[in-house]
This record gives structure tokens, C-alpha cells and sequence, in this order.
């Protein structure tokens, strides 16, 4: 069954042949614990295809419509060649709008001896923890196919597509 979806605010339905088309990991970012949730038939997700244009506000999750990001560059481009960054301000692939995010976080990348994917921390003020474990800074940390990762104070999961389907199957079972 296709699970409701929108891009920024237009529905539409992801079908088993959509889902061969994602090919990059994303990371979900959903309301806070003990936010009113939305019944499921109400339930959206936003893809936020790193299109914003310079100086738009970020996305911020709503109850029950969580926030997916794709983990690839940015449409902006931002000047740090290493990997795909993570922060508070625009001039990141991935602007995550919270005070407790530094301006820089960190940055994704993809391990090309293994295939795996990695996150840095680049000495962020609040840091960021996999699995409840504060990550040390500028150490690249291998990632799980389904992984909790927390930027400051804000909950995440990181998906490779496969995963990520399967946690949309568990949503749209729920």
C-alpha cells in the first residue's frame, strides 16, 4: 500500500516502483515525543529535496508529519567538498532549523572501501550522539542501515533506502 506523502504540501503516493528511485539514505525527523498525533490517514511525510532557495526558513516537523531529508548534496552547494553537511543555517546540504544544531554540525559520507555510510562531528557545541553516545569530534563514525543519530537536541534516524521503505511499511501498518 502507498504511503500518503507531500512535497511541500503537494500529496502524492509513493508506489513500489517509486521506491527503486531513491537511491540516497535520508534522515526522519519527526515532532517531539508526547506532541497530539495526527491520525494515520492524515499522516504526511515532507521530502525536503534540498532545493530551498538562500534565505527561506528550514522546514520544522509538525505533529505527526515528519520531516525526510535526502542525504546528498544540496542544491546551494555549499564549499565544503568532504561530504554532505549538517547544520543550523542555510549554507548547509541539510539546514536543520534548532537552536541546539551548530551553524556547521557535522558532515555525511560514504565509505568507499565498504559502502557504508559515516558522520563527523566537526566539534559541534551540543554534539551529536549515535545512540545515545556523544560522537568525538573529527572522527568519522560508521553509521547503521537504521540508525539513531542526534544533532544537539534533535532526534533523528538515518535510513538507507531499504530501511527507510520498511519504516514507511511499519508507519502505513500502525
Amino acid at each position: 500500500m502507498p504511503v500518503p506523502l507531500s512535497i511541500f504540501g503537494r500529496p502524492f503516493l509513493i508506489t513500489p516502483e517509486q521506491r527503486g528511485k531513491l537511491m540516497d539514505p535520508v534522515l526522519v525527523w519527526e515532532s517531539p515525543p508526547g506532541a497530539p498525533a495526527r491520525p494515520r490517514e492524515d499522516m504526511t511525510f515532507v521530502i525536503n529535496i534540498n532545493n530551498l532557495k538562500a534565505g527561506s526558513p528550514p522546514p520544522l516537523p509538525r505533529s505527526g508529519e515528519p520531516l525526510v531529508y535526502e542525504v546528498k548534496k544540496g542544491a546551494l552547494k555549499s564549499a565544503f567538498g568532504l561530504g554532505i553537511t549538517v547544520g543550523r543555517t542555510d549554507n548547509n546540504d541539510i539546514s536543520v532549523s534548532d537552536p541546539s544544531v551548530s551553524r556547521f554540525q557535522g558532515y555525511f559520507q560514504l565509505d568507499p572501501r565498504t559502502g557504508g555510510w559515516t558522520f563527523t562531528d566537526a566539534g559541534s557545541t551540543n554534539g551529536t550522539f549515535l545512540s545515545g553516545r556523544r560522537l568525538p569530534p573529527s572522527r568519522a563514525v560508521p553509521l547503521g542501515p537504521s540508525a539513531a543519530i542526534s544533532f544537539g537536541n534533535v532526534p533523528m534516524r538515518f535510513f538507507v533506502p531499504q530501511e527507510f521503505f520498511r519504516y514507511l511499511d511499519s508507519v502505513a501498518s500502525r
